[in-house]
């Protein structure tokens, strides 16, 4: 999103995790993740809200409208947007996260 002329930074869109080597465009709703000692599942994807418009910029689309669309509301991966907006968690196992710590998928209920 900087690439496109948004001014971002690590936590900008409220998320709490912001990871490296994970491809957005793989993950589904029901896929699960150790998160250092917890296992968090994919509940469901972040809709962008209003709150973004602070990111807003003459010459620019509405953030909204570069990381959602139809498809993506719809449920449906194969959008170029899927998961630019972000995915909700559940936790399923709680446990300690520290900062570079790994992230990596366990299995799906999918």
């Amino acid at each position: 999103m900087i690439a496109q002329g948004y001014p971002l930074y690590p936590g900008a869109l409220g998320e709490n995790f912001t990871t490296a080597g994970l491809d957005r465009r793989e993950i589904r709703l029901g896929d699960r993740f150790r998160a250092g000692q917890a296992v968090i599942e994919i509940s469901k994807m972040r809709v962008p809200c209003a709150t973004l418009n602070v990111f807003n910029g003459e010459g620019r689309p509405p953030i909204q409208e570069v990381v959602f669309d139809k498809r993506v509301k719809a449920g449906d991966p194969s959008s170029p947007y899927w998961g630019l907006g972000g995915f909700y968690a559940r936790v399923v196992r709680d446990g300690l996260i520290r900062s570079g710590d790994r992230i990596s998928r366990l299995d799906s209920i999918a």
